[in-house]
């Protein structure tokens, strides 16, 4: 979508929206917030554009104790105010049990930016983060669920009214229970196709993920085992190892027999061209350096022979990979699909040349070693996935904090 096709309700004018990634909130809002942010900044780490809900940023700055912390903000103009006092309301309801605890508000307002600001955790869409406030619930929730009443229980990430991650530490060990909001059955349907993948994999070797352990369909929570293992760390001889240990793993899913949607060429380029307009507006100058590369892309996309669709996770990077003795696992496959052999490849490609940009080091012997590692697929044809991934890192990352030096090098790696 476009921000011409995003109602100007729901979005802020190009102008504004620049000023808002450029500066974030008021410093005294930052300050109100998160009590220990530097200086009474916020950074702009993300911007969402949900389709029918106000444009999101997503902040980062320091909270009371010093640690790093993500912070929501919906843009809504001049009825900030109104909408965060409802908000709270909305919150404070003992069925929803999402009382803020500690010095700073849960949901603040910025009248002088138009922006609803609040800490991640705090969300009436997703019913199942009461158990990050409500600690007599939550034990009682939890022995229902078959975990350690006594738990501790973590938030790891949040997307506001889509899902979150919580980590929840016991006897028993670890397990992740990812949220949704239970009006949607998005949840519902996201586990049964993990069930269907970690069914599939019983008895192959190369690859696990999660193991299922249950759907609340009253909280639109899904429950997991935690995998073993950390992210993999693309430098010297051990990059090589997890480089190859991971092409093993990408091959393994693609082997797989699931039933998906299809993912074709023309849908990642209508994702592209979303972005594209997004940026020609918001950003022209950086619009019009991207027009030349975006349609070389399209043809190039476009005239890709046609080969046998495969399970493709589609947002594959460093974060969704775990290593744990020579073995792999990977997490999330909330965006499954059908689709090219090359599109994980390139787009972890992608994601590898990014961290390179913004470390310092070239991640490019990494990248060859994973084309070596899939002959059957041609260079060319990587090549085009990866490029894909490049552009649309570049325009997302356009609307974020991120150095310009960074933008400008992954559209010179796409070329």
């Amino acid at each position: 979508m476009t921000r011409m096709d995003h109602p100007t309700r729901l979005c802020p004018d190009p102008a504004t929206l620049r000023a808002l990634i450029a500066e974030g909130p008021s410093p005294a809002t930052a300050r109100a917030l998160a009590p220990g942010a530097s200086g009474g900044t916020l950074k702009v780490v993300r911007v969402h554009f949900p389709a029918t809900k106000p444009m999101q940023l997503v902040l980062l700055g320091d909270s009371a104790t010093g640690a790093a912390e993500t912070f929501v903000a919906e843009w809504v103009g001049p009825s900030a105010p109104d909408l965060a006092l409802a908000e709270t309301a909305r919150l404070s309801k003992p069925r929803r049990g999402q009382m803020a605890t500690g010095p700073a508000a849960p949901v603040i307002a910025d009248p002088s930016q138009g922006l609803v600001l609040r800490r991640a955790g705090f969300d009436t869409k997703l019913p199942g983060l009461r158990l990050l406030h409500d600690p007599d619930w939550a034990a009682d929730r939890l022995g229902k669920l078959g975990l350690d009443p006594a738990s501790t229980i973590g938030l790891v990430a949040h997307r506001l009214g889509k899902r979150a991650v919580l980590r929840i530490v016991g006897r028993q060990g670890t397990h992740y229970a990812r949220l949704r909001p239970v009006t949607s059955g998005s949840g519902q349907a996201a586990y049964d196709r993990h069930v269907s993948l970690w069914t599939a994999l019983q008895g192959l070797d190369g690859l696990t993920i999660p193991r299922p352990m249950g759907f609340d369909p009253d909280l639109g929570l899904a429950l997991f085992a935690a995998l073993p293992g950390a992210p993999p760390v693309f430098r010297g001889l051990p990059g090589f190892h997890a480089t190859k240990a991971v092409m093993r793993a990408i091959l393994t899913l693609q082997s797989l027999s699931v039933i998906a949607e299809a993912h074709p060429p023309q849908d990642e380029l209508a994702i592209l061209q979303a972005w594209a307009d997004r940026t020609a507006d918001v950003f022209p100058e950086l619009g019009r350096q991207l027009a030349d590369p975006l349609a070389r892309l399209t043809g190039a996309l476009l005239a890709l022979p046609a080969l046998r669709p495969v399970p493709c996770h589609r947002d594959l990077h460093e974060a969704q990979i775990l290593l744990h003795q020579g073995s792999v696992g990977l997490l999330d496959f909330d965006t499954l699909r059908l689709g090219d052999p090359a599109l994980d490849i390139g787009n972890l490609q992608a994601h590898l040349l990014l961290a390179g940009l913004q470390g310092g080091t070239s991640r490019w012997a990494y990248v060859n070693a994973m084309n070596l590692a899939v002959p059957q697929l041609s260079l060319g044809r990587i090549g085009i996935w990866r490029r894909a991934a490049l552009l649309r890192l570049a325009m997302i990352y356009a609307f974020s904090c991120t150095p310009g030096a960074v933008i400008q090098g992954l559209i010179r790696e796409a070329e």
